[in-house]
């Protein structure tokens, strides 16, 4: 994983952003870190949050992430976000420079790929597209709705069947009622957009709450709400109406409602055997199968407003019998402390391969935040806040009160392979690489050359220095000092290499900062302004590329026949004897200056294979380590005496610099 877009330092060793997350800080929840703390990265522009965790327990670490989107005024960088299991970012892109927000990250399999799915759109009018991104973070699909209807926020998901289920904005004027804003959902195509089911709550549904002669298009009645929608096997849907109070069963084929749970005595079809526990949730979100095979148990977030002054929010666990039409209520999950209700939002996932359950608070006058719960007893194991809890008229009424909402957020495991390269600042003896969004990296490592150019000096001149341990950071630093030039490799866990920063010159001793970007997406960043059917051909298959590679097959033939032109005549005319006795000469002499000082490569470590016990160093070997993984200690072990001539005195300005950022 990506740790935290980790920080490199030669000479004091760590591994940090600008926060770890912070453990029950009373500064965090009062405000004095201001209405949203963050981690803020040298090497690059983004902005992570810096989470509070008030509770936490092992179990909450599994090696999922965690996929959130932060909407409000105090989001500087709105859009969606993933952390790491330890909670620091590992991707973010900024959606919201031109007013629209981010709901609803999640991640789903389609077509044997795992995509990063989001919806980006205007708040106001809930109008907007879901985005569909691939492993390397570039946009394949764009689902928009379909029959001139646009996606709205509230729900999307991508079945096993590889269409798409998505509520969509459906304004429209009805008899007696006057223009609403109705419940409609579709299940559509992915590749194509083609509708496959479309339903709306009007046309099964009496619109809920008083009717209003003063209605308009642009100022509809919100009768239903649509606040989630789930398949099951069968082919049928559950649909949550929110303004209703309800969850319905929708028949996928007629679209006539099968049954109705919750909603009031007058249209709940099931025995609450709970005493009213199982049925009584207002203005819910979030409702699922928790397994769409048996279609048993629902999970929901009941917000519960119901306007009662004990309401709280929570998260329902429900067991229901759909051929005698019972309900009970199996688990309810409450925050550690009890708050003020949710008023948006909310989301409840289930992780019942770990015993866990999350569950988020979405937007309310109360902190965003999440807890994990024990999924027997509703213990709370872990309890995250994502923003402080104070208000305006708290202890310190200066500070204005935070405005950041979540919608839902999620654990999910995710691969991430960015098609761009580290970004890496420089200053001094100091140096931090980060890599948004490349969640398998578990070392970074330092290579140091002494010539300007990167291919030619990993063969006569390279090295690796693993980043492994912490404690041996002098002894790095006086060897990197002898280098002119740096770059930082990104190697995952057994080993391979990921990517690399560019090769950078640097001064040890000059105190400017030196930022150095991973460089454009080019090829990537094209594909990435338009959906999948804009996707450019790769540049490889152009007619000027295979121009460019007959011309090299041409001239490495012309090339080869004239070096054996030449070495025929050397043997026909017996010259070279000679010949071959100095280039035998030259080559021993060139190994004799190297084993004096010169720099070598001991185990031959290109970045795409595991080491064995056969590879490693031999025992008089030293080894240098800065941070990672350290099952790849042995990587940049060198034997005393092959360090090359000092960086001081090292007056060979012949090198080019003009490969060099």
């Amino acid at each position: 994983m990506l740790r935290g877009l980790l920080v490199l330092l030669f000479v004091s060793i760590g591994a940090y952003a600008d926060h770890a997350p912070y453990d029950r800080s009373p500064a965090f929840e009062n405000g004095t870190l201001g209405p949203w703390p963050t981690e803020a990265y040298r090497s690059a522009p983004v902005i992570g949050p810096a989470l509070n965790q008030l509770q936490y327990d092992p179990r909450c670490r599994d090696g999922r992430s965690t996929l959130l989107a932060p909407r409000g005024s105090s989001v500087r960088s709105p859009g969606p976000m993933i952390l790491d299991q330890d909670g620091h970012l590992a991707w973010t892109r900024n959606y919201g420079l031109t007013g629209k927000n981010t709901y609803n990250v999640n991640v789903y399999p389609f077509r044997d790929q795992a995509y990063l799915t989001f919806w980006v759109g205007d708040d106001r009018s809930g109008k907007g597209e879901y985005y569909m991104l691939n492993s390397s973070y570039l946009e394949e699909y764009r689902v928009l709705g379909a029959n001139n209807l646009t996606a709205d926020r509230n729900e999307f998901q991508i079945t096993p069947d590889g269409t798409a289920i998505l509520t969509v904005v459906d304004i429209h004027e009805l008899p007696d009622v006057g223009w609403i804003r109705d419940g409609t959902f579709q299940e559509v195509e992915v590749a194509t957009g083609s509708p496959r089911f479309q339903w709306r709550a009007s046309d099964h549904v009496e619109p809920v709450g008083p009717r209003n002669d003063q209605t308009s298009q642009e100022s509809p009645l919100d009768p239903y709400h649509i606040s989630s929608v789930d398949k099951d096997t069968k082919g049928n849907y559950l649909v949550s109406l929110l303004s209703a109070n309800s969850l319905v069963y929708v028949d996928g084929r007629t679209g006539k409602i099968i049954w109705t749970l919750g909603g009031g005595q007058d249209v709940n079809d099931f025995e609450d055997l709970s005493e009213g526990a199982a049925t009584s949730f207002f203005a819910q979100s979030h409702a699922h199968f928790v397994d769409t095979s048996t279609g048993s148990s629902i999970a929901l977030f009941d917000n519960h407003v119901d306007g009662s002054a004990s309401s709280s929010s929570r998260a329902l666990y429900l067991d229901i019998d759909q051929e005698k039409m019972t309900v009970r209520l199996r688990k309810e999950y409450h925050p550690s402390k009890p708050g003020p209700v949710t008023l948006l939002g909310g989301s409840v996932q289930l992780l019942e391969e770990y015993g866990r359950v999350l569950v988020s608070y979405g937007a309310g006058a109360g902190p965003a935040s999440w807890t994990e719960h024990d999924v027997s007893t509703g213990e709370v194991l872990c309890d995250v806040h994502f923003a402080p809890a104070f208000t305006s008229t708290g202890a310190d009424a200066s500070i204005d009160a935070p405005s950041i909402a979540l919608d839902r957020v999620v654990r999910q495991h995710w691969t991430g392979y960015p098609p761009t390269r580290p970004d890496l600042a420089l200053s001094g003896p100091e140096a931090t690489v980060s890599w948004n969004g490349a969640t398998e990296v578990t070392t970074w490592v330092v290579q140091g050359w002494n010539a300007n150019n990167e291919t030619t000096a990993r063969a006569v001149n390279g090295a690796t220095l693993d980043a492994g341990d912490k404690e041996l950071g002098f002894v790095t630093a006086e060897q990197l000092y002898r280098f002119r030039y740096l770059r930082v490799l990104g190697i995952n866990a057994t080993g391979h290499t990921l990517g690399s920063t560019k090769l950078v010159r640097w001064d040890p001793l000059s105190p400017e900062t030196t930022l150095t970007p991973g460089g454009d997406l080019t090829y990537a960043e094209l594909a990435e302004k338009g959906g999948r059917d804009e996707i450019p051909t790769d540049p490889s298959s152009s007619s000027s590329m295979k121009a460019l590679e007959r011309f090299a097959f041409f001239a490495l033939g012309f090339l080869t026949a004239c070096i054996s032109v030449i070495f025929i005549w050397l043997l026909l005319t017996r010259r070279f004897v000679p010949l071959l006795a100095f280039a035998i000469s030259f080559f021993i002499e060139r190994i004799y200056n190297r084993a004096c000082g010169g720099w070598a490569v001991i185990d031959g470590y290109n970045g795409d294979e595991d080491l064995t016990d056969e590879e490693s160093p031999a025992d008089d070997a030293t080894q240098f380590e800065l941070l990672g993984n350290p099952r790849l200690a042995s990587l940049g072990s060198f034997r005393p005496g092959e360090f090359g001539r000092d960086y001081y005195d090292n007056d060979d300005d012949s090198d080019s610099d003009d490969d060099i950022v």
